[in-house]
């Protein structure tokens, strides 16, 4: 019984952090895929940039409760991240 308490205040610090995490469009270090599902309400890519700009790489994040998180240039954002872990630095 308690295990499954333990389990279930995890399963909860996880959504948590994951929600955080698409809210302030920081880099996912890990895939949570039990905590993705359960707060994601679907994920849509592609849309328009704030000019009114066809954007192929934007990722919206529609998160269970109406809340969503979304990710503009997330080509970019990814790359910009890639090169920095080549470089060995941390990123956030």
């Amino acid at each position: 019984m308690e295990e499954s308490i333990n389990k279930q205040k995890d399963v909860g610090k996880r959504m948590s952090a994951l929600r955080e995490t698409l809210i302030s469009e920081q880099v996912l270090d890990e895939f949570d895929r039990v905590v993705f599902e359960s707060i994601i309400e679907k994920v849509l890519v592609g849309g328009f940039d704030e000019e009114g700009n066809p954007d192929p790489y934007k990722l919206t994040f529609v998160l269970k409760g109406n809340q969503s998180g979304t990710v503009p240039n997330a080509k970019e954002h990814y790359k910009a991240i890639q090169k920095e872990l080549k470089k060995g630095n941390k990123v956030s």
